[in-house]
């Protein structure tokens, strides 16, 4: 253990601090955000109801789009998490996927110890100069004389 000055490319980046590690042991250093790396999260929410029957749903669509675009001189890899509702057993709530581009997978945050539900993420390598853009679409449908805790038009 002990301090450790970082370089990156022959620049000095930051100084920290460093646990033990085991020979052939991994170990994580974040080092913050890079610059050079853009990453826009828009989202659009609407409320439709699915028909005048007597049991009509509600349907609370939301879209999320996210634009990344690499500034770097160089490839990227990059990891974009996100998490959509999940229904309480027993809910009169049904949550969709209804779109997803380009395809996510299921992620659970097991391995840092703090498991989410819902949790989703995009793996993506970015060309150096390019850019990208994630979008998925889900809708949560609900009786339509409901509503959610804390109203239909939350925060996404």
């Amino acid at each position: 253990p002990g301090p450790a000055e970082i370089y990156v490319g022959g620049e000095y980046v930051l100084t920290t601090r460093l646990p033990t590690v085991p020979a052939r042991g991994e170990l994580k250093l974040g080092l913050g955000a890079e610059q050079s790396i853009k990453v826009a999260r828009n989202t659009r929410f609407t409320e439709q109801r699915s028909g005048e029957k007597v049991v009509a749903m509600a349907e609370l669509v939301h879209d999320i789009e996210i634009d990344i675009v690499n500034h770097l001189e160089r490839d990227i890899e990059i990891e974009v998490r996100e998490r959509v509702p999940v229904a309480a057993p027993g809910a009169e709530v049904v949550v969709e996927e209804l779109s997803v581009t380009p395809a996510w997978q299921p992620y659970d945050q097991q391995e840092r110890g703090q498991v989410v539900e819902g949790g989703r993420r995009w793996e993506s390598k970015v060309g150096k100069g390019a850019s990208e853009k994630l979008r998925a679409r889900y809708v949560v449908k609900i009786y339509a004389q409901n509503e959610i805790v804390g109203g239909n038009r939350r925060e996404v």
